[in-house]
């Protein structure tokens, strides 16, 4: 999201090293844990987590619905007094 007031689109938070591409039995796909509080809307969802894309400098945190769907956070999920707890480590290339 950017920095103004009017941020829009998916949640992508930077990471400070860029994650590994390229390994071997898929250890380059990585997740970890999240959870959003006071984001503004209702979301039932029953599983949120962390998904960092391989050979990128960011990540997204999602959740799953009721309905099994997989879903990024957005603007449109989050007002301007939301708090996220994550956790996981990642695989980079150094």
């Amino acid at each position: 999201m950017d920095t103004d007031n009017s941020a829009s689109g998916l949640l992508k938070i930077t990471l400070p090293f860029r994650a590994a591409v390229g390994l071997t039995e898929n250890a380059d796909q990585q997740w970890g844990s999240a959870s959003v509080a006071n984001g503004g809307t209702t979301i039932n969802a029953v599983v949120s987590g962390v998904y960092i894309p391989e050979n990128q400098t960011h990540f997204h945190i999602y959740h799953i619905t009721d309905a099994g769907t997989f879903v990024y956070y957005s603007d449109s999920n989050l007002d301007d007094n939301w708090i996220a707890r994550v956790g996981f480590t990642y695989r980079t290339d150094a």
